[in-house]
């Protein structure tokens, strides 16, 4: 199971990355400079300016990670086919073996219902979580 975890940090880092990079790249160095005239530190400017303005960015990249690990299949029938047993099994690999090795395409559909029903739960968390407009 580490040598998955690192596999899909390898692989989703530098997404992730790029797209972090591009929340912050948006964010206005005036910004800043109004901090520091005010006599904010570092810290109070990466929780006062920084993060609330990194909100949305924050939001769909959380909302496209989430999706893209529960459909990490070949990494893991690649590397480990689900083994030893099935401790390196998910559910996504679950219904990779139902629908083509079994052939028990009823299973793999509800495998594939239940992984949609988690997105979509967790995506409307995100959302309510991470909403970025706030009325006062």
């Amino acid at each position: 199971m580490a040598s998955l975890i690192v596999v899909n940090v390898w692989r989703g880092a530098p997404y992730a990355m790029v797209l972090l990079l591009a929340g912050l790249q948006g964010i206005p160095q005036e910004l800043y400079e109004a901090a520091a005239i005010d006599g904010a530190g570092r810290v109070r400017s990466f929780f006062s300016i920084t993060l609330p303005l990194m909100r949305s960015a924050l939001l769909v990249l959380i909302v496209l990670t989430t999706i893209a690990d529960f459909n990490v299949v070949v990494a893991m029938l690649v590397l480990t086919g689900g083994g030893p047993g099935t401790a390196t099994e998910s559910m996504s690999l679950r219904m990779y073996y139902e629908a083509f090795v079994n052939v028990r395409m009823g299973k793999a559909s509800a495998v594939a219902m239940l992984i949609f029903a988690l997105n979509l739960v967790l995506t409307v968390i995100y959302v309510r979580v991470l909403r970025t407009e706030r009325y006062y």
